[in-house]
């Protein structure tokens, strides 16, 4: 339990610096809307600020955002004894955390998420958004499969 609680403090923890250092880099050296061509017509980098959450919704909500990222991060932090009963659940659930607080964050510095990820084909996001979605689709397929278990 002792090595399992160490390895999802050090995943948050490396999920939230990455993504802070790769935030810092981008405001540090891009004009917001300014965009680098990685591969033409697929990859960009492209300095955005998000007032909302994914997809563009609940636009300049920031206190909601705010306090819905705090919940997250209380509710893991408290259930943290149960989460890290299983080895699964401690992964998704500590990258759930680093990216919620990367994300809270860019709230309260930039009143907005920095995000520059940018495909073309979706819209820009960042490495705590990676981190939110692949923790959030990974807790729905552990309860999918406990599900079809019983």
């Amino acid at each position: 339990m002792v090595k399992r609680s160490f390895l999802f403090w050090q995943l948050a923890l490396a999920v939230l610096l990455i993504d802070q250092l790769t935030k810092w880099a981008v405001v540090a050296t891009m004009q917001v809307s300014q965009s680098v061509t990685v591969i033409p017509k697929v990859f960009s980098l492209t300095s955005i600020r998000n007032t909302g959450a994914g997809f563009g919704i609940l636009q300049d909500q920031n206190a909601f955002l705010i306090i819905v990222a705090l919940a997250a991060i209380v509710i893991i932090i408290a259930s943290l004894r149960k989460i890290l009963e299983e080895h699964h659940t401690t992964l998704f659930s500590a990258l759930i955390l680093g990216g919620a607080a990367g994300n809270l964050i860019d709230r309260i510095v930039y009143k907005s998420v920095v995000d520059f990820f940018d495909f073309h084909i979706w819209p820009a996001f960042n490495i705590a958004d990676a981190a939110l979605t692949i923790g959030v689709l990974g807790l729905i397929w552990l309860a999918l499969i406990e599900k079809k278990k019983s």
